[in-house]
């Protein structure tokens, strides 16, 4: 399991702060906190990698394991719907809903 979450979790800073990048200035306030969470997330594979040791796996393969299609398809999705909703409460707070 470990394994396969590594580039999931490295590929999640990377979205969320593509997502961050794309908020309006009005929501300034949730920009930075989605590039808080994402500089968080950025940090967590190195946690992966040192429990992957702690259990005997080498870092270094578990580096080189491509990520998991089905792993990476349902994070693509959840941030698709994350970025759904934080526009459609830009569109809210804006009065066009």
């Amino acid at each position: 399991m470990l394994l396969n979450l590594r580039q999931q979790v490295v590929d999640g800073g990377r979205w969320i702060s593509l997502a961050a990048a794309n908020f309006s200035p009005e929501l300034f306030w949730l920009r930075s906190a989605a590039i808080q969470h994402a500089a968080a997330e950025h940090r967590d594979y190195q946690l992966l990698e040192r429990d992957f040791a702690a259990v005997g796996g080498d870092p270094g393969a578990m580096a080189a394991t491509p990520a998991n299609i089905g792993s990476a398809v349902t994070r693509i999705v959840k941030t698709a719907r994350v970025v759904a909703r934080l526009y459609a409460l830009q569109l809210e707070e804006l009065g066009h809903v």
